[in-house]
């Protein structure tokens, strides 16, 4: 082995290494996993301030004869609603309780939010075993056909009468009606409203909104042709297929509209707790706050959060909780997304951001995160998980100052993260 050694280095030194070994390698560093998405966030690009307020006026008699003081306390204290969405029924004499049961539910959310909005609109029912009353339906019927040039060939004068009636009744009942609609999915236009508004004796300085159109798209066309008879346009969206042409016709109804736009009825968390309702529940709302909506209405907070006896639905409970209570005190700050699949909100109050983000795909997404340079700060976020797994588990997240965030968001997930900038 002596004599062999040498030959062995000569022929081979250019090759190979004779020496002993010293057992250490070489080890090529690994790819970096590809971004499937991009999430850029831009602290200072502020935008509104973002009420939510709770809907109750098909629930309203289960809402007040069960867990009234438990499920008020949980929606108006412990998460941060500011408005309740109260029932006019036309079908029931003005003397009906189910009034006083709606007294009943203003006042318990009073005792925990003092200062609550209510928000009086007709309803699709009659409050008791028909709530399935659209369109003309939910008039009485001889207040239809007697004037073919109003919607419905709708009777203004008698319909006027009712809500002058209903004024007067909240006012007994020292419930304050800070906004009204008399109209709910319904095609009227400013000449309807002026009739009523004209003919009441008690709207006093009660603001009015108007439209409320089932669809979007309805009311991006019709906002124009009503805006001189209302002080708020308001909007439901089921016609909400796609989400990036919901996002547009957001837009272009705030852009176009002279007044501030509400979300009046956001639907799409469903009845049944779950992981999906409160993906695509939170999904629904994204585009309209991000176009610049100034209040969100959640329909049937009773039971779609809560049930009547005051058992929470937890997922989605928790989850809607978690979005709105980061909203106050704070605005909406501008954020874009490279993928339509991956939904994102955001909003500031001083230096601290929450940044939400949904994955509506069943595939696990590498994020990054893009934030001004000037803004980074090498701190850590808090995070928030609702997914396949967990509710609301608590976790962290580096955040370097020297390069953007990396973070993978799970299939079919909300997030939440909350860090400080500079």
């Amino acid at each position: 082995m002596k004599i062999l050694y040498p030959l062995c280095y000569l022929i081979l030194s250019m090759l190979f290494s004779c020496e002993a070994p010293n057992n250490t390698f070489t080890v090529a560093p690994q790819p970096t996993p590809p971004i499937d998405a991009t999430i850029s966030v831009y602290p200072d690009d502020i935008k509104q301030t973002l009420e939510f307020g709770g809907d109750g006026k098909l629930t309203i008699k289960d809402w007040a004869e069960q867990a009234l003081e438990e499920t008020s306390s949980k929606l108006y204290q412990e998460m941060d609603l500011s408005l309740v969405r109260i029932p006019i029924f036309t079908r029931i004499p003005i003397e009906d309780p189910i009034y006083d049961l709606t007294a009943a539910v203003v006042k318990a959310i009073q005792a925990h939010r003092p200062d609550v909005q209510v928000f009086a609109s007709v309803a699709n029912g009659d409050g008791y075993d028909n709530n399935n009353l659209h369109r003309e339906k939910k008039f009485p019927d001889d207040w239809i056909g007697c004037c073919p040039e109003n919607v419905y060939q709708l009777d203004l004068v008698q319909y006027a009468s009712y809500l002058d009636a209903f004024m007067l009744r909240m006012k007994a009942l020292d419930v304050p009606i800070h906004y009204l609609g008399p109209f709910n999915e319904d095609k009227a236009f400013a000449k309807e409203y002026e009739a009523i508004y004209t003919q009441m004796q008690e709207l006093g300085e009660t603001q009015r909104i108007g439209l409320e159109r089932y669809h979007l798209v309805a009311a991006v066309d019709d906002q124009a042709a009503v805006e001189t008879q209302a002080d708020i346009i308001g909007s439901h969206y089921f016609d909400d297929g796609e989400r990036a042409k919901g996002a547009g016709l957001w837009q272009q109804l705030v852009s176009e509209a002279k007044h501030p736009v509400w979300f009046t009825e956001s639907t799409r968390f469903k009845i049944p707790d779950g992981l999906d309702n409160l993906v695509n529940g939170l999904g629904h709302i994204f585009p309209a706050i991000n176009a610049g909506v100034e209040t969100v209405i959640f329909y049937q907070v009773i039971p779609r959060f809560i049930k009547a006896d005051g058992e929470i639905l937890p997922i989605k409970y928790t989850g809607f909780q978690s979005f709105v209570n980061s909203f106050s005190g704070a605005r909406v700050i501008r954020t874009t997304s490279s993928d339509t699949n991956i939904s994102v909100v955001a909003n500031r109050i001083a230096d601290t951001v929450h940044l939400h983000l949904l994955n509506h795909t069943a595939q696990e997404k590498r994020l990054e995160i893009n934030l001004p340079e000037n803004d980074r700060s090498a701190q850590e976020a808090t995070v928030l998980t609702w997914d396949n797994n967990n509710i609301a588990k608590a976790t962290t997240l580096p955040l370097p100052a020297q390069q953007n965030t990396s973070l993978k968001l799970p299939a079919q997930s909300y997030l939440q993260l909350t860090f400080k900038i500079k």
